[in-house]
């Protein structure tokens, strides 16, 4: 979630707090989430590089640097990766699969069935009806783990689904925003523009805690930090397997 160091030339007035910027260019958190508000993932973050470590012990890592999508599993020692390309092209794939599957099965129907499935079509192919999506700042300001956060609704046709509350004071926060508009336009690339990334761009902070109809997430424990390349990497012993997606499509 954050961007590249730079190197000073002035010498060595300004190569201790150099060194210390370079040292503070990710962070970490975690990710309290479910109704219950007991489940937690362990995040950390680097300009360009995710990784997601979930409580059954899944990790995901996204490299925006490499555009590449890993899914590794520990208890295993396997995983599976994915380009950006790759995914946009086997979920292009699968829709054309399904479109042509649906087209047999309405061969014969009576007319009322054949428009259901012509309807899900549609929604397979991404030529839904358009949804209104809105977010307005509700004016409202409180103190969430110490961070200064600014209240928001996302609505959808004019019905709010979501409340979120977001900061600009968490470290790297300017790196971390432009990360995550990378991660809106991929997956609005996709087809799949109104997701909670897509959201954010809407939001004039960072979304340090969001609730919606049984949903629950906040992020908490943000502290930055710098972590090795190899934490974003598959580990030595790892064996590739296919994905689920790759699974389907082929």
């Amino acid at each position: 979630m954050l961007q590249r160091t730079f190197r000073g030339i002035l010498g060595g007035v300004l190569i201790p707090f150099i060194a210390f910027t370079s040292l503070a260019q990710g962070i970490s958190f975690e990710i309290l989430h479910g109704t219950g508000r007991s489940e937690v993932d362990k995040g950390l973050y680097m300009p360009g590089m995710f990784r997601q470590e979930e409580k059954d012990g899944e990790i995901s890592i996204l490299r925006l640097d490499k555009e590449l999508m890993i899914s590794l599993n520990p208890a295993q020692k396997t995983y599976t990766e994915m380009t950006f390309t790759q995914l946009k092209s086997k979920i292009k794939e699968g829709r054309s699969k399904m479109t042509d599957a649906m087209k047999k099965r309405m061969e014969g129907m009576p007319a009322e069935q054949r428009k259901m499935l012509e309807q899900r079509m549609g929604a397979v192919s991404g030529q839904r009806d358009e949804v209104k999506t809105e977010v307005v700042q509700t004016g409202e300001q409180k103190a969430i783990d110490g961070y200064r956060c600014t209240g928001y609704t996302f609505k959808r046709n004019g019905k709010v689904v979501e409340s979120i509350w977001a900061t600009k004071d968490v470290p790297n926060y300017a790196s971390l925003r432009k990360d995550f508009q990378r991660i809106a336009s991929l997956f609005t690339s996709i087809g799949a523009g109104r997701n909670t990334f897509a959201s954010m761009e809407m939001v004039d902070g960072f979304p340090i805690e969001s609730s919606g109809t049984g949903t629950y997430e906040k992020i908490t424990k943000i502290r930055p930090g710098s972590f090795p390349a190899s934490s974003f990497e598959v580990p030595p012993g790892y064996t590739r397997e296919k994905s689920e997606l790759e699974g389907e499509v082929e």
